[in-house]
């Protein structure tokens, strides 16, 4: 009786150890030292066997409940977890539609994409097909995301 209930206390120990420093291995084994003891009850009596199987049971599912329920608000789980989801996150940025209709200068060649200042900024851009040269001046005729398309203002 005494083994058992040395490999209970050891499981659950292993097991408490688990949630402060994850990786899985002494978890396991803390399962598996409660797995032996739950047969060494069976083997012992049957009515020690099921009474060891429903409170593992029960316990460990109060465990899972404290653990989903607390452990994402614990200080461990704030670092583990990310503070912000990413539903409000763009792939592109919001200002770039404020370029729409803005004069700037070719810094390089656009053939057909290149880098412009427009803002006294430098901007990826892209062209309609056409070939700008450096240092002309250009329009930005077209916003779609991160895809700033100019023109030329002699073609504007």
């Amino acid at each position: 009786m005494q083994l058992i209930i040395t490999l209970i206390i050891t499981g659950i120990i292993l097991l408490l150890i688990e949630i402060i420093i994850p990786g899985g291995v002494i978890g396991v084994i803390g399962l598996l030292f409660l797995f032996t003891a739950i047969i060494l009850g069976f083997n012992k009596s049957v009515e020690l066997g099921i009474i060891l199987l429903f409170s593992s049971s029960i316990m460990g599912l109060i465990s899972l409940w404290i653990s989903v329920k607390y452990f994402p608000i614990s200080k461990i789980g704030k670092q583990l977890f990310l503070a912000q989801d990413a539903k409000d996150w763009q792939a592109y940025d919001k200002k770039n539609k404020e370029l729409h209709g803005k004069f700037g200068i070719t810094h390089t060649q656009l053939k057909p994409s290149g880098i412009a200042i427009i803002d006294s900024k430098r901007i990826d851009v892209i062209t309609q097909g056409e070939h700008i040269e450096k240092n002309e001046e250009i329009r930005v005729v077209k916003v779609e995301g991160n895809r700033i398309v100019v023109s030329a203002t002699s073609h504007a």
